[in-house]
């Protein structure tokens, strides 16, 4: 079994989280850190996990010696303070859902980087769900050296949440959002040895459906551009081509990217859409876990 804590802070996904881990055939959840709510219930601080857990959340980490795998599930600060605290074991993996961006850790996006996950890693980061969209519609391109100086990046977030949540003002938003899509590319551009422009819109915001919109020139015909899409994403599980039309109620609490092809006037659009708290991030985080530990990456995750 793979042992696994949990350190919480500012995290959307952290519930979703929990569970998956929880139901997970190949994990135990030894602890779970919480830098704000220490002593409490899981299933008193999160609804969906009554009858699931009796677990409470604690002030610190446990043994990290006797634990396999942590989960940064916080914001940026909250997880670089926790790692400053803390010495980390050699043996011990990290999964960093707080950043998508520490020095010498590799990127957690598998559609690109699965081989390096599956050789002896130790520290990952994830990206977020915007990076994750943007980068699932972009990685067959870029692979196949098609971006372009007419590159348009369009990003979309939409919450079904009904409850109340913290967001940002507009203009961090589209900032934010600007400089992630800005630093995904950068790591394509280094990933492929591309070299393109884009640039980024931002339509609304939210954060559980994530719509990614690429729009650029391209000759090749449709149904060729579609096929280079299904031949690249054809080993990887949780990515999926279609042509029909793209809606949120396909992909919501699943680990799946659904994405659709459509020529635009004398343009092609490519669009991919995700659960933003699954695939852009629990859900990813445990696929990167089951790579880390050699498991089949959708173990855990069939749902």
């Amino acid at each position: 079994m793979i042992r696994a804590g949990i350190v919480c802070g500012i995290c959307n996904a952290t519930e979703k989280l929990i569970k998956l881990l929880l139901l997970h055939p190949d994990v135990e959840l030894l602890w779970v850190q919480d830098l704000h709510d220490a002593g409490m219930r899981l299933d008193a601080l999160y609804g969906t996990l009554v009858g699931d857990t009796t677990m409470l959340t604690t002030d610190n980490a446990g043994d990290l010696a006797a634990t396999d795998v942590v989960f940064l599930a916080a914001s940026d600060s909250e997880a670089e303070q926790w790692l400053n605290d803390h010495e980390l074991p050699d043996t011990l993996r990290v999964v960093d859902m707080s950043t998508p961006h520490r020095e010498d850790w590799v990127y957690g996006l598998s559609e690109v980087n699965r081989k390096h996950m599956v050789h002896d890693c130790r520290r990952v980061t994830c990206p977020t769900p915007v990076a994750m969209a943007a980068g699932l519609a972009l990685l067959p391109l870029a692979k196949n050296l098609m971006l372009n100086s007419s590159l348009q990046v369009v990003v979309a977030t939409k919450s079904l949440c009904t409850m109340p949540q913290l967001k940002l003002s507009d203009a961090e938003k589209d900032k934010e959002t600007r400089q992630e899509v800005e630093r995904m590319l950068q790591d394509l551009q280094a990933s492929f040895e591309a070299s393109f422009e884009a640039w980024t819109t931002i339509e609304a915001a939210g954060t559980t459906c994530v719509l990614a919109t690429v729009t650029l020139a391209c000759n090749v015909q449709i149904d060729l551009l579609t096929e280079l899409y299904r031949q690249y994403y054809d080993d990887h599980r949780f990515v999926h081509v279609i042509t029909g039309e793209l809606s949120q109620c396909y992909v919501m609490n699943t680990n799946k990217c659904l994405i659709n092809i459509q020529p635009t006037g004398r343009r092609v659009q490519v669009s991919a859409i995700i659960d933003g708290d699954v695939k852009g991030l629990a859900g990813n985080a445990v696929h990167v876990m089951n790579l880390l530990f050699g498991l089949h990456e959708q173990v855990g995750l069939r749902f």
